[in-house]
């Protein structure tokens, strides 16, 4: 992001500029170099800026010393300088230097300490550290707006600034909206400087636009941009240059081909007057030049050309960068896609490959082409499959993913002080990023709603976990720990996993992409096989078929649920969609049943729409009747799996030692109170209030801790028992099995008729100062030490929204929080049918030890299905809500 930071900013301020006078001689010789610098900044040459600079400071700290506000303004700019040449690494250890000297020599509010602290706020942002940059810009920022008001060009420059750091932490709708308020400001302030600032500020609005796929705003966003520089800056000024190349891009991706090849004559004259055919920028003219031509030639002379531009502007990466750099993997990948149209599908992978080790990954380019060049025989089989399975498993991402391989790094350090302090490293990041989606919100309010006492406090503490999280992180990595790892784990290889699974099992993933486009895989792999193939189903007709699929499926009386509380359907009596139960089916696991044929344990990595349904209720064959269907699960029990690091973490718990107690469970909570105590504990005590009690619940529990071998009373929390209050008194992680009989609310169910909840929630008994909703963030806050958590109750694994990220919200909490393994609902569970299932279940786990949790789950599935007493039970609504996520044996 462009932003102002050589900053010399003369006149910054609007208060006397005592505390910079260094006498006479020196001051007049100051003043002189600083025109000859900022001259030197206007043009672009800023290599001479820095060799007027270092000079100036070295007879400023002689004249001076070291403290004085001058030279600390000077190193400022230095550091400046060696940013606008890409020395960012050293630009942001110089800018550190200098801003740990004005820590300790001048109070904390002075302004040009904090024109410091933004300054080093833009520095750390633009080096990935935007956690640590926030609260120092924040801070800046408010006293701007506080002591100079908000028509200053300073606080107008420092609101740009901070609106950057927002965009790098994700927040780009805030850090448009600010960009787009603050270009009329500077106009109408309307001196040199702010027409500068505005250059800044009307090129980061172009490139919000164009990242947020609004092309043809981003490209009157850029001409509007190279107006204003054209106006201020001489020709051909290295700005003026880079912005023309982006603006060719836009123009290219709205389809105007003639605007861009005008904006290319341009952009080439001033490249070879500022630049030359030898520097990175000609580079990336050389691949523009090729999508020029390469557009509708595929197979002529002209698509030839185009190839060869774009190897010159490879080679010429290659020749001035590392193969590593990303500037050369995008390279890599631009022509492993014209490779590709010329069905040079080898080397369009080997491409691929190279983009990926540069951190250019894309899964399109990989995948398809990998697939390519094997069905054409251009890359061996032995080669194609251990790269199938890495890129599969790297593929998979999730909040769900990366808990579960949190929780295996955890496992596998096998050390309670060691663990704990990973486990303390990763709370505070997940509270970090939490306000700062708190501050974002309020900083983003009109004046009016501001609340500043609240701001401060979200910012200190903000600062503070930035301390916290540098200071535990320094300690983490002067430690025997994979601190790395915490945020990325290897892939397991096909060895690996192949010997993790039984004769009788299979592992099955289904690699679905995000886009329409995407070509979509399944990869099976077996104790001594493993098959990589195509399927062929497109991302909306799926999605399509699991809605009408789950649509089928309609309880309304009797759930645990805050279904009531929702806006009220008309309940839908339709049978259950067979049709659309084997026709994912016939595109999913029916394009690997001869693989599967024989395993009777599958764990299955689902991903978008098909996340979105318990597998057990597919159906096998082509049938109208109900009666007649062959469900999936009489012949496989399932084991859902987030990622193949639940198998990693499965072998790793055998090894390590189990909690101490069998069971705990809650049941049966108190949803109603006195209208006192409603009152007291708001609307959200109003939602539990609206709740159906669930009396059956305490039986369910019950009779799984007799049947694990636990005292009821001893290990059953019911009514008043059953709290939030209780949970978070009690110390969980001595618990193998904890259990959760009560209703299960989603993101989106209603508090009032106006307000939603904004994450999901276990509802318990109130009281002790708790509302008795334990939401998901409280959840991952608890140290669990669980083989297995059952959540008995409702919509536990994903949302609503075929596709929605599977395994989010509870699941992923009780993941992050330390349970190993997980029985989750996909929809509101008919509590009656729910207390059998459950209790039959655990009950055959008593009755035989060496049976698992899956093959126990499928048996008590079929003993529904096929029992003749209840007859409404055999309907999927019943028996199939409930999957097992990872292995808890």
């Amino acid at each position: 992001m462009t932003r102002i930071l050589f900053a010399l900013l003369i006149a910054l301020f609007t208060h006397p500029a005592a505390a910079q006078v260094l006498g006479e001689p020196m001051d007049t010789y100051v003043a002189e170099q600083e025109a000859a610098m900022d001259a030197r900044f206007r043009i672009g040459d800023f290599a001479g800026a820095e060799a007027i600079l270092r000079p100036l400071i070295a007879k400023a700290t002689e004249a001076g010393g070291p403290t004085h506000v001058k030279v600390l303004r000077l190193r400022q700019a230095l550091s400046n300088t060696m940013r606008l040449q890409g020395r960012n690494a050293e630009a942001l250890q110089e800018m550190e230097d200098a801003y740990k000297i004005w820590t300790e020599n001048y109070p904390k509010f002075n302004p040009y300490r904090l024109d410091a602290s933004m300054q080093l706020a833009v520095h750390l942002s633009r080096m990935g550290y935007s956690n640590d940059a926030l609260p120092l810009a924040l801070e800046a920022t408010k006293f701007a707006e506080t002591m100079w008001g908000p028509k200053n060009q300073t606080t107008l420059l420092w609101q740009f600034n901070t609106a950057g750091i927002f965009k790098d932490l994700g927040y780009w709708d805030e850090a448009l909206a600010s960009v787009t308020d603050l270009l009329p400001k500077l106009d109408a302030v309307g001196n040199d400087r702010t027409a500068y600032y505005a250059c800044s500020v009307a090129k980061e609005k172009a490139r919000i636009l164009r990242d947020l796929g609004r092309l043809d705003e981003a490209a009157e966003a850029y001409a509007d941009t190279l107006r204003r520089m054209q106006g201020y800056y001489v020709p051909h000024h290295p700005e003026t240059v880079y912005t023309q190349g982006e603006y060719a891009l836009v123009l290219y991706k709205t389809g105007d081909f003639d605007g861009m090849a005008r904006v290319m004559e341009d952009w080439h004259e001033g490249l070879m007057t500022t630049f030359s055919d030898t520097s990175l920028p000609y580079a990336e003219y050389l691949a523009y030049r090729a999508f020029m031509k390469a557009q509708g030639t595929v197979g002529t002379p002209a698509f030839d050309a185009a190839v060869q531009d774009m190897r010159a502007s490879v080679a010429l990466r290659e020749q001035l960068l590392s193969p590593t750099s990303e500037f050369v993997g995008k390279a890599y990948l631009d022509l492993a896609a014209m490779e590709n149209d010329r069905q040079n599908y080898a080397e369009a992978w080997r491409l691929a490959l190279k983009a990926e080790a540069a951190g250019m990954n894309s899964r399109m380019v990989l995948m398809e082409n990998l697939m390519l060049a094997r069905n054409q025989g251009q890359i061996p089989e032995d080669e194609v499959l251990p790269q199938a399975f890495r890129l599969s498993q790297e593929n998979g991402n999730g909040a769900a993913r990366a808990a579960y391989a949190m929780l295996a790094q955890r496992v596998q350090i096998a050390d309670a002080s060691k663990t704990t302090k990973m486990r303390d490293f990763t709370d505070m990041q997940r509270r970090q990023s939490a306000l700062q989606q708190e501050i974002s919100y309020y900083a983003g309010l009109p004046n009016a709603e501001r609340n500043p006492s609240l701001e401060r406090q979200i910012r200190a503490e903000i600062e503070a976990l930035s301390t916290q999280i540098n200071d535990l992180g320094a300690e983490l990595r002067k430690q025997d720990l994979p601190f790395a790892s915490m945020y990325e784990t290897s892939p397991l290889t096909l060895p690996e996993v192949q010997a993790m699974l039984g004769a009788d099992e299979a592992l099955v993933i289904f690699d679905i992409g995000e886009l329409e486009n995407d070509w979509d895989y399944v990869l099976v792999v077996t104790h001594d096989t493993a098959v990589w193939r195509e399927m062929p189903v497109s991302k909306d007709n799926l999605a399509m078929a699991v809605s009408e699929l789950r649509d089928s499926i309609d309880l309304r009386m009797g759930v645990r649920a805050g279904v009531s509380l929702k806006k009220k359907d008309t309940p839908k009596r339709d049978d259950y969609n067979l049709y659309a139960a084997h026709w994912i089916y016939d595109n999913t696991f029916g394009t690997v049943a001869d693989l599967l044929d024989g395993k009777t344990h599958i764990y299955a990595e689902l991903r978008g729409a098909l996340s979105s349904i318990p597998p057990q209720l597919l159906v096998r064959n082509d049938t109208t009747d109900i009666a007649q269907a062959d469900w999936l699960v009489r012949h496989h029990a399932i084991t859902v799996i987030p990622s193949i690091d639940s198998l990693r973490l499965t072998t790793l718990t055998r090894q390590t030692a189990r909690a101490a107690h069998p069971f705990l469970g809650f049941a049966d909570p108190v949803f109603t109170g006195t209208g006192e105590q409603l009152a007291a504990a708001g609307t959200r005590a109003a939602l539990r209030g609206a709740l159906a009690p669930l009396p059956e619940t305490a039986i369910e529990v019950r009779a799984v801790a007799e049947a694990v071998g636990a005292p009821a009373d001893q290990a059953v929390r019911a009514q008043s028992a059953a709290s939030e209050a209780e949970i978070k008194a009690q110390d969980l992680s001595d618990y193998r099995v904890l259990y959760f009989a009560t209703h299960g609310l989603v993101a989106g169910d209603m508090v009032t008729a106006d307000q939603q909840l904004d994450e999901p929630a276990l509802a318990l008994t109130a009281g002790q100062g708790e509302d008795g909703l334990l939401t998901a963030s409280e959840i991952a806050s608890l140290r669990l030490n669980a083989d297995w958590v059952v959540l008995s109750a409702c919509n536990t694994a994903v949302g609503d929204e075929p596709g929605a990220e599977a395994l989010s919200g509870l699941a992923e909490a009780f993941t992050y929080a330390g349970a190993r393994a997980l029985m989750v609902s996909h929809w509101p569970v008919e509590s009656r049918s729910a207390v059998a299932l459950m209790t039959d279940l655990f009950a055959r786990r008593a009755a035989d030890p060496t049976l698992t949790a899956a093959r126990a789950q499928q048996q008590a599935i079929l003993a529904m299905i096929d029992d003749p007493r209840r007859p409404e039970w055999h309907h999927p609504a019943f028996w199939a809500p409930f999957i097992l996520v990872g292995n808890p044996d």
